[in-house]
């Protein structure tokens, strides 16, 4: 099944915003028996334009909360059994590496194994400076103490996932309509009535807000307060690095990590039919943060060692926002929750 530009005028249940909250909460009401479903976004379908369009989908599932770690776990499974129209899967299971430089970081390391057996995660391993090394060549062993190693950690496409979730969701009765913006939410004696899009309204019985930084917007409408705001992701575009100028290096490596106290460097690599492979190194400080970025669509990118290339730049003031927000209203109450997506 596919989107359709016909907007239904009553629905159970309204969803506003088609990212990777709103298409996951469609899968999994309609996987519990719902049937009468409708989400609405303002842009286009599965490619809404919003974060999960562009972001990189790194998935690290060793947390110390076991809650944490388990909702990975459970959307690592999810996302793996997933594929898009044109048949690429939604998971690509590289495995990830956190590094240390320090004995205090591989103290925390050792600790990241022990919740991740204790969690139930699958094989999880302490490896020494030159284990690091055969999964990511790149990076020069006297320069790390050694490293923490999850197999079974990746990176989840946010389109390829978003549009599997869809029409998972459309095949159980659910019905998604782009390019609907969401003006208003019409209550009655603190209940929901219905959802005023810019096409028409949609009597329904709760409405769902997944719609990430505009969801303060619509909070308001509904008495809710979310503290909210969108923020400045600053990064650089770097030339082609000679290190990875031979197009047959293997970029399927395992994603990798590097924290300290006060700098964190992260990688990944992804495969696309228009841009073969791209990396990512983000660099933070305590008050600024940074992504060295390089792209190609014709051959193969990558990192620098993680030792050897530095970013320096100003600090600027620190400013918090959520990496993502729900917000459920139905007649009679109205809630709100953090969501990890």
């Amino acid at each position: 099944m596919e989107p359709t530009d016909s907007l239904p005028t009553q629905a159970d249940t309204v969803i506003v915003g088609a990212g990777i909250v709103g298409c996951n909460i469609a899968y999994q009401l309609t996987e519990l028996g719902r049937e009468d479903v409708v989400v609405v976004d303002q842009g286009p379908m599965p490619t809404t334009g919003g974060s999960s369009t562009h972001a990189p989908g790194i998935m690290f599932q060793t947390a110390e909360p076991k809650v944490l770690s388990q909702f990975a776990d459970y959307s690592r499974r999810l996302y793996s059994d997933l594929e898009g129209a044109d048949g690429h899967q939604a998971y690509n299971e590289t495995g990830g590496i956190e590094v240390a430089r320090s004995e205090e970081r591989m103290d925390f390391l050792q600790r990241r194994v022990e919740y991740a057996k204790a969690w139930g995660l699958e094989d999880p391993q302490l490896l020494s400076p030159e284990e690091v090394t055969e999964h990511l060549p790149l990076v020069d062993a006297d320069q790390i103490k050694g490293g923490y190693y999850s197999p079974t950690d990746g990176q989840v496409s946010g389109v390829v996932a978003c549009d599997a979730l869809a029409r998972e969701a459309m095949e159980r009765g659910a019905k998604f309509v782009p390019h609907t913006r969401t003006e208003d939410v019409e209550t009655e004696n603190g209940s929901v009535q219905a959802v005023i899009t810019e096409n028409g309204s949609i009597e329904c019985n709760e409405v769902v807000v997944a719609t990430n930084i505009w969801a303060r917007q619509l909070g308001e409408k509904l008495d809710v307060h979310l503290p909210v705001t969108p923020v400045e992701h600053q990064y650089t575009m770097t030339e082609s690095l000679d290190e990875l100028a031979d197009s047959a290096v293997d970029m399927n490596w395992p994603i990798a990590r590097s924290i300290s106290p006060t700098t964190r460097c992260s990688r990944t690599t992804r495969t696309s039919p228009a841009r073969k492979q791209s990396g990512f190194l983000s660099v933070r400080t305590g008050r600024f943060s940074v992504t060295k970025t390089t792209r190609c669509t014709t051959g193969t990118t990558g990192i620098p060692t993680v030792s050897a290339r530095t970013i320096t730049t100003p600090s600027c003031p620190t400013r918090r926002t959520s990496v993502g927000t729900t917000l459920t209203a139905s007649r009679g109450r109205s809630t709100s929750s953090r969501t990890i997506t």
